[in-house]
C-alpha cells in the first residue's frame, strides 16, 4: 500500500512540476508579446518623428527657395556658422 501511495505522490508531484512549467512558459510568452508590442510602438514613434523632421526640412527648403529665406529669422552668429559649414 505504501508503494501505491508513494507512486501517487510522485505522479502528483511530477504533474505539479509540469503545470508550473506550462504556466512559466505562458507567462514568458505573454511577456515577450508585451515587449514586441512596445518595440513596435517605439518603432512607429521613431518613424513618425523622422517623417515629421523630413517634412519640416522640406517645408523650410521650399520656403527658402520661394522667398529667399526671409520668413526664417536667424541670428548673425547662426548665419556665420552655416556659412562656415559650406566652406
Amino acid at each position: 500500500m505504501d508503494d501505491v501511495a508513494a507512486a501517487l505522490a510522485t505522479r502528483d508531484l511530477m504533474s505539479a512540476v509540469q503545470t508550473l512549467g506550462e504556466c512559466s512558459q505562458r507567462i514568458l510568452r505573454d511577456e515577450i508579446e508585451d515587449i514586441e508590442l512596445v518595440q513596435a510602438r517605439l518603432k512607429s514613434l521613431i518613424d513618425n518623428y523622422r517623417n515629421n523632421e523630413a517634412q519640416a526640412a522640406w517645408e523650410r527648403h521650399c520656403e527658402d527657395f520661394h522667398d529667399g529665406g526671409s520668413t526664417r529669422f536667424t541670428s548673425l552668429r547662426d548665419q556665420q556658422i552655416e556659412a562656415m559649414k559650406l566652406k
